[in-house]
């Protein structure tokens, strides 16, 4: 498993975030990359991942697919 328990909690997010289509795309991004798109339980624990490293400071599309791939191909070294 990549990852459990990410919380999103809307109260901690600036208010200036209001169009978060970009953390969709990311997901989209990640998963067709990885073959996943109709594999319901990997993309649950994508979303979780996309969501944690929103959380952890990637603002943008392009900054949360670069991260997700660094985490994905480090996950699959282990």
């Amino acid at each position: 498993m990549l990852l459990r328990g990410a919380l999103f909690d809307a109260r901690n997010i600036p208010p200036y975030y209001q169009d978060f289509s970009f953390i969709k795309h990311a997901l989209k991004t990640i998963c067709r990359e990885n073959g996943i798109e109709r594999d319901r339980r990997a993309r649950v624990e994508v979303a979780a991942m996309v969501i944690a490293l929103f959380q952890e400071g990637a603002r943008s599309e392009g900054e949360i697919v670069e991260r997700a791939r660094q985490r994905w191909s480090e996950a699959s070294i282990q």
